[in-house]
């Protein structure tokens, strides 16, 4: 049996197998041809040997005519070995740059999120801000950063209690460090703070410090929201102003009437009556606290309107507070809240703001000139007549109407 010969069909064996290894993974139809092809070379040689009685008694040969089919074997295996490596290589470098453009996607999927996110949050009058679970800025919507005079370098990437922002007051920043360790903590906080605008100025906020967790109770971010309040704070001091003015005033016209009897007598009133004004103004100003609260921590637009109701029907202990929105198609009123003795009245009647007689009423009169309007005897003023006979059933005496201009 000729060994060259013997050698040359493992060899094709060998290359047939590993070619079956590859048609396997790739299922090209070359790749089949390539396995039948040296199927059918492993078969001649394999019937060479069968047919060939004399080789059978020798165990190697100088048959050298076979000497050119093993060479042809061993660089059919070779090559079927080299191409297996490339293939393998070939396949790395798909998958990699599978990876890479799953990974551009990914990228440019998040790039596009950031954009929109920072296009919603710029719809926002109020301070709105996202940071890591250290305090760390990500991204903020324009109006505080433009009225605070700063750039978006100066907070991206910045501890929020560093930022100018707090610059103004060492308290302050203390208190919104305090909130940022509360949300790293894992709670909420609500301050009224201020912050340093453009003009060297500060302005007054309620901030609201909250944490983000993961479906795991870990903290991803904490979110930040300033709302301004100017206007609630010259209100308060205003009528702080006022009540400290009217209480001097009450310990003035006391030490007077001290010294005349007379004079005391014509003024015990007086007193009575600043001190009935004074108990009003505490009662607003409860009121005004009680509403401001109201609207900081009930987000049910619903349940907010029905609350202001019921604060401002305890005031003054009013028969009737009601809240109505105004339809821009039919120029109707609706109710959405009320507050005291109604028995079915708001349902009754029908009022409007147009030029019509349930148009000039007091509510109709405050909508179209945007200012409040008090109607006194109401059951002997022609413009209340639409609605005269029902508020008399209920005992209504007079009507005060403001429009609620957002």
């Amino acid at each position: 049996m000729s060994l060259i010969l013997i050698v040359s069909v493992i060899i094709r064996l060998a290359a047939m197998s590993l070619s079956i290894v590859l048609l396997r993974r790739i299922k090209d139809w070359r790749m089949g041809f390539l396995t039948v092809m040296f199927g059918l070379m492993a078969l001649r040689q394999i019937l060479t040997l069968l047919t060939d009685k004399k080789s059978w008694s020798i165990a190697v040969t100088d048959h050298a005519t076979e000497l050119p089919g093993l060479m042809v074997s061993v660089m059919a295996f070779l090559a079927v070995f080299s191409l297996e490596h490339i293939i393998t290589e070939r396949k790395s470098a798909m998958e990699e740059v599978l990876e890479r453009r799953d990974e551009n996607t990914k990228l440019a999927i998040i790039a596009n999120e950031r954009v929109e996110l920072q296009n919603w949050i710029n719809t926002f009058d109020t301070f709105v801000g996202k940071f890591n679970p250290d305090g760390i800025g990500i991204i903020f919507n324009e109006a505080p950063i433009k009225a605070g005079g700063l750039i978006s370098k100066d907070i991206v990437g910045k501890y929020l209690p560093d930022t100018k922002w707090w610059s103004h007051s060492k308290i302050e920043r203390e208190r919104i460090i305090e909130c940022i360790e509360r949300a790293k903590s894992g709670l909420s906080s609500r301050i009224e703070t201020t912050f340093s605008v453009a003009d060297g100025g500060q302005v007054p906020i309620i901030f609201n410090c909250q944490p983000v967790m993961d479906a795991y109770g870990k903290i991803k971010y904490i979110t930040a929201e300033g709302k301004t309040i100017v206007e609630e704070v010259k209100l308060r001091d205003a009528l702080q102003k006022e009540k400290e003015h009217l209480e001097k005033r009450v310990e003035e016209r006391t030490s007077e009437l001290v010294t005349a009897n007379d004079s005391l007598k014509k003024e015990i009133t007086e007193r009575k009556q600043a001190q009935a004004h004074i108990q009003h103004l505490q009662r607003v100003l409860m009121a005004i606290r009680d509403v401001n609260q109201l609207i900081v921590h009930e987000k049910n637009l619903k349940k907010l309107l029905q609350g202001i109701c019921d604060i401002l029907n305890q005031t003054r202990d009013y028969k009737l507070v009601w809240i109505g929105l105004v339809n821009e198609d039919n120029m109707e009123v609706t109710a959405v809240a009320q507050s005291g003795f109604e028995d079915g009245y708001l349902k009754s009647i029908t009022i409007t703001w147009d030029d019509s007689v349930t148009g000039i009423g007091p509510t109709g009169t405050a909508i179209k000139t945007r200012k409040p309007c008090v109607m006194h005897n109401i059951a002997e003023n022609p413009r209340f007549k639409p609605w005269g006979e029902e508020a008399a059933r209920r005992g209504y005496g007079s009507s005060a109407a403001f429009p609620l201009i957002h």
